[in-house]
């Protein structure tokens, strides 16, 4: 094979061909590659970085509701508890105000028929003083 002039030319050619492709093709691709792939990395990192932020939050969220339902359990079962005191130290008072009225009614009913009793004894004596009297023909 034989070397000429043209062979050099052309090889001389294709080098300053690839230089100047890469001065003004493929260097600005390359940069503009690189500048992308800067930014997409920035952006995943903030993205990762709000991503984090967020599960945080909401941990954070999660366990306020956790805290919020135990203390609406609590104050529900105070509630609860205070209502069935107030409820027995009503049926309490309830119970010994009936006692108390029962008792008086009970005492009123036998002074009543203690009352009763004696204007019985005292019509007795008469009616008994009358027939005695009828009986005997005068008064005693």
């Amino acid at each position: 094979m034989e070397f000429n002039a043209t062979f050099i030319v052309s090889a001389i050619s294709f080098i300053i061909f690839t230089l100047i492709m890469n001065k003004i093709l493929y260097q600005p691709i390359s940069d503009i590659i690189q500048k992308r792939q800067a930014y997409f990395d920035a952006n995943s990192s903030a993205a990762e970085n709000n991503l984090n932020s967020v599960k945080a939050i909401k941990n954070d969220i999660e366990q306020q509701i956790h805290s919020a339902r135990l203390e609406a359990k609590k104050m529900v079962a105070d509630e609860v508890e205070s209502s069935k005191q107030e409820k027995a130290k009503l049926e309490a008072e309830k119970k010994a105000e009936t006692v108390e009225k029962f008792a008086r009614k009970k005492a009123d009913l036998e002074q009543e028929r203690q009352k009763a009793s004696e204007e019985m004894n005292m019509g007795i004596d008469d009616l008994s003083n009358m027939i005695i009297s009828k009986l005997t023909g005068g008064d005693l």
